[in-house]
């Protein structure tokens, strides 16, 4: 299985959880970088500018393509209800090249259906699985049967 885990991570627990997912999986990981970079407390708001007004940043390039890929798992955190922004980016670039997708939202506190939606649409394919995670889970590390079950639901989809 061909899976690569393309992920965004502002403060490091959607890091953590697509880490962890790759184990799993055995994946390839690739970090989405967009060029210009949201630290600090300024960053925390042009972040959530930038979603609310669903602004698509430009991004680093990504070394293997989708298309060469049984699937793509995208991991993200949630910003003011939606997939931060340079995953958006991403999936925006690629439409139409994924064979089959999953999705990974790490949260505060605020649903994920939203971005799970965007998701659909930007990719424009039905994912395999999808996960949501509250940060609180992972900074406490009590998110690792929930992304084993989540690598297993994908294993399960991709015989």
């Amino acid at each position: 299985m061909k899976t690569l885990i393309i992920y965004f991570s502002r403060n490091g627990s959607t890091k953590k959880a697509a880490l962890a997912l790759a184990e799993k999986l055995s994946a390839h990981v690739e970090e989405v970088g967009p060029v210009e970079r949201y630290d600090g407390i300024l960053g925390y708001f042009r972040a959530a500018i930038d979603s609310l007004r669903g602004n698509l940043p430009a991004i680093d390039p990504i070394e293997q393509s989708p298309r060469n890929l049984e699937l793509i798992v995208v991991a993200a955190p949630l910003w003011a209800g939606h997939a931060a922004t340079p995953i958006r980016t991403y999936l925006s670039n690629h439409k139409g090249e994924f064979r089959k997708i999953a999705s990974l939202i790490t949260r505060g506190g605020s649903s994920a259906d939203q971005a799970f939606a965007e998701i659909r649409q930007l990719s424009g394919l039905q994912p395999v699985a999808e996960l949501s995670l509250r940060d609180k889970e992972i900074k406490a590390g009590s998110f690792t049967e929930q992304v084993s079950g989540f690598g297993d639901a994908i294993k399960r989809e991709l015989k």
